[in-house]
């Protein structure tokens, strides 16, 4: 396990600690880290650091399916920057939630607000911020524009020696965007790139990327069999939008094949993780595939809460009160409540008793391999 320094660290510190806990597929020590930097910057009322370390970690928990999660923060993010030039971290933040809420227009706009010195004083940020651009150009139907901006991602990542298959994974969603628009020849020179760079990087998320990415240029028998690989790798990994899009090319194969039946328990799982992460365009399809096969969604479990939301729902099922909570996971009471409105309502209870009931009939212990916390700061 990575541990974090017992002394107090910087906020660009712990925003670069948690960057790497991320890409080794460490979620609960990321998020750990990425709490301490939002009350460090917010203790010594440092607003563009507040808004840094806001706007990272809702890319964390909106990566782990904690959509309500992440959009409270990117929220505090934009209020944290009010009355100042919102920092590139921040702009690109509030890109994807806007590309989410189907406004691909306007999170460009947004990006192209970007100035120049900007991009060229945060190298990482500029492979972030074209990789956002492009997603909501794809958004917007620019196929071209948007492959044009990946592979400028991509040659600007290899010159600058960046050969993590990961982080603004270029390749992956070029390959995605090829594949979908009748061009699995290109597709299929792109995701063999990806798992060129996945060769060094075996994470849980980096293997089920490329599965995907071979999946999809791939056909008959042999692109079930990557696509259900695929899913049993990333059950395992911390990203469930990636998790919740396997499912569903695994669905959309095997209807395909002939096989509803089979398709049927994977559609019916990325709709799950759609509808309870709040992914409209992932769990539209589903649902969709899912009722053209006949199948219809059934009783959530506790095994779609996200990250945040277990957190929430097992400090509360301990006689936590919602301040508690708030102080313990550096987040506002408003934002617990919100979650365990979410919880309440994915486990089907309506009272504290009746969570904790539902976490011990469903096995219900803390997150594996969450992090103890102490208490902190309310955000």
């Amino acid at each position: 396990m990575v541990r974090l320094p017992v002394a107090a660290a910087g906020s660009d510190d712990l925003l670069a600690a948690a960057r790497t806990l991320r890409l080794v597929d460490d979620a609960p020590n990321a998020l750990r880290a990425l709490d301490r930097a939002v009350a460090e910057a917010a203790v010594r009322g440092d607003r563009p650091g507040l808004g840094r370390a806001l706007a990272a970690r809702y890319c964390a928990l909106r990566e782990s399916g904690d959509r309500d999660g992440a959009l409270a923060d990117v929220r505090v993010a934009a209020l944290a920057t009010a009355g100042q030039r919102p920092g590139i971290e921040v702009r690109t933040a509030l890109s994807i939630a806007l590309r989410d809420d189907d406004e691909p227009a306007a999170a460009e706009r947004l990006l192209r607000g970007v100035r120049p010195g900007e991009l060229d004083g945060a190298p990482s940020e500029r492979h972030l911020w074209l990789l956002a651009l492009a997603r909501a150009r794809a958004a917007r139907g620019d196929v071209d524009g948007a492959l044009e901006l990946l592979l400028e991602s991509g040659r600007r990542q290899g010159e600058a020696g960046l050969g993590n298959p990961v982080f603004a994974p270029w390749w992956f969603t070029a390959t995605l965007l090829l594949a979908g628009n009748g061009r699995p020849g290109e597709a299929a020179v792109l995701a063999e790139r990806g798992q060129e760079l996945a060769e060094g990087w075996p994470t849980p998320t980096a293997r089920g990327l490329v599965l995907v990415g071979r999946g999809v240029v791939t056909s008959g028998t042999r692109a079930v069999e990557l696509l259900a690989e695929a899913v049993r790798v990333l059950a395992n990994s911390p990203c469930r939008v990636e998790y919740a899009r396997a499912e569903y090319l695994l669905g959309k194969a095997l209807t395909g094949a002939g096989d509803r039946k089979a398709a049927r328990q994977h559609l019916r799982q990325a709709a799950m993780l759609s509808a309870c992460s709040g992914w409209r365009s992932i769990g539209a399809l589903a649902r969709e595939l899912l009722e053209e096969s006949g199948g219809r969604l059934r009783k959530p479990r506790a095994d779609v809460l996200t990250l945040r939301e277990r957190e929430v729902a097992d400090l509360v099922a301990r006689g936590a009160s919602n301040r508690d909570v708030a102080g313990t996971l550096f987040v506002s009471p408003r934002t617990v409540e919100l979650h365990l409105t979410n919880v309440y309502r994915k486990l089907a209870v309506d009272s504290r008793a009746e969570l904790a009931a539902a976490l011990r009939a469903s096995a219900g212990s803390p997150v594996p391999g969450a992090p103890k916390r102490t208490h902190g700061l309310a955000g």
